[in-house]
């Protein structure tokens, strides 16, 4: 027989909706998602996706879910296998199937967890399944991920829009204090355990991860850490406790840069954050406008701006990534002390990079496109990024009205046909991509022509313009020197 005690996460998980704490809004929209499920197959929004940090109860939701409703439910975790054949055995025979448990028209709820991280050598394929499955499912899915932006959209490899007709998005944000500290003051008394209230106050800051909101799970194991063995806690048992590193989200460092008008706070907050110098200055490029209205301001923040871009693109050039620490404190402290005139008061609205929206709505496959942009790199002298932001849109209506264009790259990029084809989001068999495909060789040859011409008469007028600043020397007339005669 097992002598651990149940881990009290388990025990006190929601057994309804209703018990869930905070994200009323996010739960009003799971529930009103699941009445459709009910009276019948959704055309639109088969499945749902629910996304927020570890601990704030997306998996106890999914559950409560299928509680409330009166649904069997087929959990798959991260432990087991994520590929394309693992999935597509589970998903083909659950969504498919009217009845996967018992009989009639009983629903199974399909739950798969951290959907976030199957983007390893592992999972190959198992995302293009799910998305399949979405599609033509006869049973509700839920997805649960930690981190949608960086987790979810990047293997997606489809519009955001058209993911948006597949899934109903909802986000899960940690509880806030007062709810949290009510939920572990039950626990204590449905445990029968005497408490100290700054006790659990202590537990419950140490567990802070936004502003003043919670990471539950995280209060309720260090609770029971504590608790252990004993039948009063006090103060001097939650000292006990460590505090949890957080990782701070990319808005609540925006905020703070935004407000500190303190170099060393703004710094900290940008070491703080889960992200790449290159991505930070992308955030801070976006939202800078939006935020300082006085001009002078907006000028001195977006000189810190270009020069942390000059030791981005120097450390990449000189592969020294120390020059990264110099880029973050100019992008970081160096903008928030650029704030001088403008106001901190009023409602400010931090949006998402414009490169994310850019790069996810771009039609056709972005591996070819982002493999075809590194290989132009010497021709269109840009990275991959600021191609397909910046030129493409504009290359792609070229090369449709003018095949020879497209031609040109493919004979000086060396690129494939598949590439060809991405660039101007043809098939491969379309005319155009056939046409440029048959013209390359001739193209390169008339281009390196006309190069070789432009060269000679280049070196012929510097030629002419040598010889016409260089001055004509006159012969020197030769002296005869005196003699003693002439004298």
């Amino acid at each position: 027989m097992d002598a651990r005690p149940l881990d009290w996460t388990e025990k006190y998980r929601p057994k309804s909706l209703d018990g869930i704490i905070g994200n009323r809004k996010a739960i009003e929209i799971i529930k009103q998602w699941a009445y459709k499920w009910a009276k019948g197959i959704p055309k639109e929004k088969k499945g749902l996706l629910i996304y927020g940090r570890p601990g704030t109860g997306k998996t106890s939701a999914a559950l409560a879910l299928a509680h409330d409703m009166g649904w069997n439910y087929l959990e798959l975790n991260a432990s087991d296998t994520r590929n394309y054949r693992a999935i597509r055995d589970i998903l083909g025979g659950a969504s498919t199937s009217s009845a996967l448990f018992g009989t009639g028209s009983q629903i199974t709820l399909i739950i798969l967890d951290e959907v976030d991280n199957m983007a390893s050598r592992f999972d190959i394929g198992g995302w293009s399944t799910i998305l399949q499955f979405l599609e033509i499912t006869r049973q509700p899915i839920v997805l649960i991920a930690n981190d949608f932006w960086n987790g979810v959209v990047p293997n997606l490899k489809i519009p955001l829009n058209k993911f948006y007709r597949l899934c109903e998005i909802v986000q899960f944000y940690p509880p806030p204090y007062k709810a949290a500290k009510a939920y572990l003051i039950n626990i204590l008394k449905k445990e029968g355990i005497g408490f100290e209230e700054e006790a659990i106050d202590l537990i419950l800051k140490k567990n802070i991860v936004e502003n003043e909101n919670v990471d539950l799970r995280g209060a309720i194991r260090d609770l029971q850490a504590v608790a252990l063995g004993k039948r009063r806690i006090t103060v001097k048992d939650a000292e006990l406790v460590g505090w949890r590193d957080r990782e701070a989200n990319i808005f609540q460092t925006l905020g703070i840069i935004f407000t500190a008008r303190n170099f060393r706070r703004a710094w900290l907050a940008a070491l703080r954050v889960n992200m790449t110098p290159d991505e930070l200055l992308e955030w801070l490029t976006e939202n800078v406008p939006k935020i300082y209205t006085d001009p002078e301001d907006l000028a001195l923040a977006y000189d810190f701006l270009s020069r942390a871009d000059v030791f981005l693109g120097r450390s990449i050039r000189r592969q020294a990534y120390s020059l990264w620490a110099y880029a973050t404190e100019l992008m970081s402290g160096g903008v928030s002390i650029a704030r001088r005139n403008t106001s901190a008061k009023g409602s400010w609205k931090i949006t998402s990079s414009s490169w994310k929206k850019t790069y996810l709505s771009v039609k056709g496959d972005l591996d070819l496109i982002k493999s075809a942009a590194i290989k132009l790199r010497h021709v269109l002298h840009s990275g991959w990024k600021e191609f397909i932001r910046e030129d493409l849109p504009y290359l792609r209506l070229i090369c449709k009205k003018n095949p020879k264009v497209l031609a040109s790259l493919i004979a000086f990029g060396n690129l494939t046909k598949e590439e060809a084809a991405a660039i101007v989001d043809e098939d491969v068999s379309s005319p155009i991509v056939k046409e440029a495909w048959e013209i390359k060789s001739q193209i390169k040859d008339e281009i390196v022509k006309e190069m070789h011409k432009v060269e000679t008469k280049k070196g012929e007028k510097e030629e002419t313009h040598k010889e016409k600043k260089t001055p004509k020397k006159t012969p020197k007339k030769k002296i005869k020197p005196k003699t003693l005669f002439d004298m």
